[in-house]
């Protein structure tokens, strides 16, 4: 799938997934890929936003009109927190193995 966000182009090519019931609400959490962060529906954005520690939601437009929802006030707060969580990650991955 193809997803556009200004003039940006990008391409998807995993399925959008949606939050599950009973996640455990943990604030350092974030799939590996952004791709996984985009939601159908508001709520569900929010909901990943918790877990993020982010507040708030942004929209993107799909190139069929269709809008997906992310978690953050917009794209780039997204992206530092996410890069901040999946750094940290590893860096405890890293360490585990020692």
């Amino acid at each position: 799938m193809n997803y556009k966000k200004s003039e940006i182009l990008v391409d998807f090519s995993q399925d959008i997934i949606e939050a599950k019931e009973g996640d455990c609400g943990c604030i350092n959490e974030a799939a590996e890929t952004p791709m996984q962060h985009y939601f159908k529906t508001k709520e569900e954005a929010l909901k990943d936003g918790k877990k993020m520690n982010l507040k708030g939601f942004h929209v993107h437009k799909t190139e069929d009109g269709k809008t997906l929802y992310m978690a953050g006030p917009n794209h780039e707060a997204f992206m530092k927190r996410h890069n901040e969580i999946t750094q940290s990650e590893k860096g405890a991955w890293k360490k585990a193995q020692k």
